[in-house]
């Protein structure tokens, strides 16, 4: 970091394997961006955009989430890169998953006979998420028992 240039920042970026990893970035002090933002040159910003690229599909972020990130770099500057700390691919991910959870409690109820609350506790459906069930058990027509 004390070079403040094109390849301590790519070396840093090599250095994210997980989604939690991508947090370095926001960890970054602010001294450090600015002199990125002084010490690379307009040429290695496609270069970087690349990586960004490449470390986002390593890491299963959508490709249109990807051409949306890397087109707010090209268009912004350097320092809309740490921008993509604060896009959270476990939260994601957890929706997604959040959304399986839905569509499993659906077919249980359907096939299994159990009751809505019986679904939600087994898949650890938080509470919250319990009129989107209801909703899709009314839009698919299949008959349930709250309790």
């Amino acid at each position: 970091m004390k070079f403040g240039d094109a390849l301590s920042l790519i070396m840093i970026i090599d250095k994210i394997k997980k989604p939690y990893d991508m947090n370095m970035l926001c960890d970054l002090p602010l001294d450090y961006i600015e002199r990125l933002k002084l010490n690379i040159p307009p040429g290695l910003k496609k270069l970087l955009m690349d990586v960004i690229t490449v470390l986002l599909t390593k890491i299963n972020v959508p490709q249109e989430e990807i051409n949306d990130i890397v087109d707010r770099i090209e268009k912004r500057g350097i320092s809309e890169m740490f921008a993509i700390a604060g896009y959270d691919v476990q939260e994601t991910r957890r929706a997604a998953r959040e959304e399986g959870k839905i569509e499993a409690a659906v077919n249980m109820i359907k096939n299994m006979e159990i009751s809505v609350t019986e679904a939600m506790r087994i898949l650890e459906i938080p509470k919250t998420e319990k009129k989107k069930l209801i909703n899709e058990l009314k839009k698919r027509k299949i008959e349930y028992t709250l309790d």
